[in-house]
C-alpha cells in the first residue's frame, strides 16, 4: 500500500515537473511574419529570435492552420496565395496526356469540350494567355 502511495506521488511530481518546463512555440519567418511550424517540447529554443511563445490553447487552436503574426503581435488567420498558374497548367497537362493515352487505346478521340480545355492549357503554358487567374474546369467526359 505504501508503495502505491509513493508511486502515485512520484507520478504526480513528474507530471508537475513536465508541465513546468514543457513549452509551445511557433517559428516566425522574419520577412513574411508567417508562423510555422508549431512545436512543443521540453524547455525552450536556445535562440528565441524567430520564435513566438504560445499557450497550450493557442497551440491547440493554430496547430495545422495557417497563421501569421499581425501588426498588433497577435496571431491571425493567413490564407496562402494560390500556386502560380503555369505549374498548375503543367500538372493538368500531364493528366490530359494520361487521358489521351487511355482514350486512344479505346479507339476514341477527345471531344470539342476537351479540345477547348487543352487549347486553354496550352495558351497558359506558352504565355499567350496572361489574363486567366485560374485553370479552366476539365470536362467530366473527355469524349464530349
Amino acid at each position: 500500500m505504501t508503495d502505491n502511495i509513493e508511486n502515485s506521488q512520484h507520478e504526480q511530481d513528474q507530471t508537475q515537473a513536465q508541465n513546468a518546463v514543457f513549452g509551445y512555440y511557433g517559428y516566425v519567418n522574419p520577412t513574411t511574419k508567417i508562423v510555422g511550424p508549431l512545436m512543443s517540447f521540453f524547455g525552450k529554443p536556445n535562440d528565441m529570435t524567430h520564435f513566438v511563445a504560445l499557450t497550450k490553447e493557442q497551440y491547440d487552436y493554430w496547430y495545422g492552420r495557417h497563421c501569421r503574426v499581425g501588426s498588433d503581435g497577435a496571431l491571425e488567420e493567413y490564407t496562402p496565395p494560390a500556386p502560380p498558374l503555369k505549374p498548375q497548367a503543367q500538372e493538368a497537362m500531364q493528366k490530359v496526356q494520361q487521358q489521351a493515352s487511355m482514350v486512344s487505346a479505346m479507339g476514341e478521340t477527345f471531344g470539342p469540350k476537351m479540345r477547348a480545355y487543352v487549347q486553354s492549357l496550352r495558351a497558359i503554358l506558352d504565355g499567350s494567355n496572361t489574363t486567366s487567374t485560374a485553370l479552366p474546369d476539365m470536362p467530366d467526359d473527355v469524349t464530349t
